[in-house]
């Protein structure tokens, strides 16, 4: 987890295929999620699809924690970082 928090503790980063795995797990489709992080679903997709990098701020990444624990999930499901 740590990598994926800035030093400044202001934003996260997550790879497309971190979010698109995350997503899916969650069984959230590309509009839910982005409403629930309040982002497009264009956005959501662009970036799973690796066009761009979504930079989430703290509070996108603690409801993405909180979607997590609402579905018996936990850091540890998270993919681990490429080496």
């Amino acid at each position: 987890m740590l990598k994926m928090v800035d030093e400044n503790l202001n934003s996260c980063n997550l790879t497309g295929a971190t979010l698109l795995t995350l997503r899916k797990r969650l069984g959230l489709t590309q509009p839910q999620l982005g409403g629930c992080l309040g982002i497009t679903e264009q956005t959501v997709r662009n970036h799973e699809k690796g066009r761009h990098r979504l930079r989430l701020e703290l509070w996108q990444f603690k409801i993405l924690m909180k979607l997590m624990k609402e579905a018996g999930m936990s850091l540890e499901d998270l993919p681990n970082p490429p080496t």
